[in-house]
C-alpha cells in the first residue's frame, strides 16, 4: 500500500485552514487506497482528524510515497531532509513562490507564478482544476430566493486569527444596515482566537447574536446563511461552492492571492474594509439580481472533482 504524509502549518496557535485542506485532500488518497500519514507536533482536542488517519512525531524514521507539503516554515535543510523520506514532494504554496525543488507546485490561486528559472522542471498544478474542497461540495448550487421579509441569517468568521476588535467593529457596522432588525447572526469562533471570556459574555448579550465554538460543520453555515462575511483564507474557498453570498475584507498577508483571485472575481463581494460593509448588504439586498447572477456563475466550479485531479497528476 502506498503512502502519503502531509505536514500542514498547523499548531494549537494558528493554521486550521491549513490542516482543512490537507485532511480534505486525505480522503481521496484513501479512498484510493493509500495509507495517509499526518506529520503534527500538537494537536488541538477541539479539532476533530479522520480516525483512519496516522499521527507521526518523528519523520526521520519514516519514508513516503508522497510528502504532500502545506506549509511557510520549511527551511532549505528541512526540504532536503524531507526529500530524503520521500519518493516525491509537492508543495502547495500561497505566495505564488517556488522556494525549493519539489516535483510539484500547486496554485489554485495563480495562473503564472514567479517562477525562478533555476526551477525548470517542477510540474505545476495551476488555477480552479486543483482547488481542494471536502468531496460533499461537489454538487449543484441550488439557485435559492432569499426571502427578505423573514429573517436575514448572517455568519461572520474571519479567520482563527482574528480577533475581538474586528468582530465588534462589523456588529456595529451591521448595525447601520437598513435591514439590521432582520438579521440573525452566527459568531464563528476558535480556540486559537485572542478573545477573552468577558468579550464572549459582551457578544452574547445581544439577542441577535448566537456564538458557535469550533465548530466542525462550516458547510451547514455555508448553506443556511444569506451572507457569510469573513476574509480570504481557506474557508472562502468551500463558501464559493455553497449558495451563500460571500462578503470578503483582506485580513493577513498570505490571503492576498486569494483576494486577486481573477478566475473567481464574479463569484464573491470584496470590501476594502468593514466600513463599507453596510452599504454594501443593502445594495446586495435591493438588487436581488446581483446574487442571482453570482448563484448562477458558482456553478462554475460545480462537479469539478477538483481533488481527484490533484490525485491523479501527485499519484503518476
Amino acid at each position: 500500500m502506498k503512502k502519503v504524509c502531509f505536514i500542514p502549518d498547523y499548531d494549537n496557535d494558528s493554521g486550521r485552514g491549513h490542516l482543512g485542506r490537507c485532511i480534505n485532500l486525505s480522503h481521496t488518497f484513501r479512498n484510493n487506497n493509500w495509507k495517509c500519514y499526518f506529520f503534527l507536533k500538537k494537536l488541538s482536542l477541539n479539532v476533530k482528524i479522520d480516525r483512519y488517519i496516522n499521527i507521526v512525531r518523528n519523520l526521520e524514521k519514516c519514508h513516503f510515497n508522497l510528502i504532500f507539503l502545506d506549509s511557510y516554515k520549511i527551511t532549505k535543510k528541512k526540504f532536503e531532509l524531507l526529500k530524503s523520506l520521500s519518493d516525491k514532494i509537492c508543495i502547495i504554496d500561497d505566495y505564488g513562490i517556488i522556494k525549493f525543488k519539489s516535483d510539484f507546485y500547486l496554485n489554485y490561486s495563480s495562473i503564472s507564478p514567479k517562477n525562478p528559472k533555476k526551477f525548470k522542471g517542477i510540474k505545476k498544478l495551476l488555477g480552479l482544476k486543483y482547488l481542494i474542497l471536502k468531496n460533499s461540495y461537489n454538487k449543484n448550487i441550488s439557485i435559492k430566493k432569499f426571502n427578505y421579509n423573514k429573517t436575514i441569517p448572517i455568519t461572520i468568521f474571519y479567520s482563527s486569527l482574528s480577533h475581538y476588535k474586528i468582530i465588534k467593529n462589523t456588529i456595529n457596522e451591521l448595525k447601520g444596515s437598513m435591514f439590521y432588525k432582520k438579521m440573525k447572526i452566527n459568531i464563528i469562533l476558535t480556540s486559537e482566537m485572542k478573545i477573552t471570556n468577558q468579550e464572549i459574555r459582551t457578544l452574547k448579550t445581544n439577542n441577535k447574536i448566537r456564538v458557535i465554538f469550533n465548530s466542525n460543520k462550516m458547510q451547514s453555515f455555508y448553506e443556511k446563511s444569506y451572507f457569510f462575511i469573513g476574509s480570504y483564507g481557506y474557508s472562502f474557498i468551500e463558501r464559493l461552492t455553497s449558495q451563500t453570498i460571500s462578503i470578503n475584507t483582506l485580513y493577513a498577508e498570505n490571503q492576498l492571492q486569494n483576494s486577486k483571485f481573477t478566475q473567481i472575481k464574479d463569484l464573491h463581494i470584496s470590501v476594502k474594509n468593514i466600513n463599507d460593509l453596510s452599504k454594501t448588504l443593502d445594495k446586495l439586498i435591493c438588487n436581488p439580481s446581483i446574487i442571482r447572477d453570482i448563484q448562477k456563475k458558482k456553478n462554475l466550479i460545480k462537479n469539478s472533482k477538483t481533488n481527484s485531479n490533484i490525485f491523479k497528476e501527485l499519484s503518476n
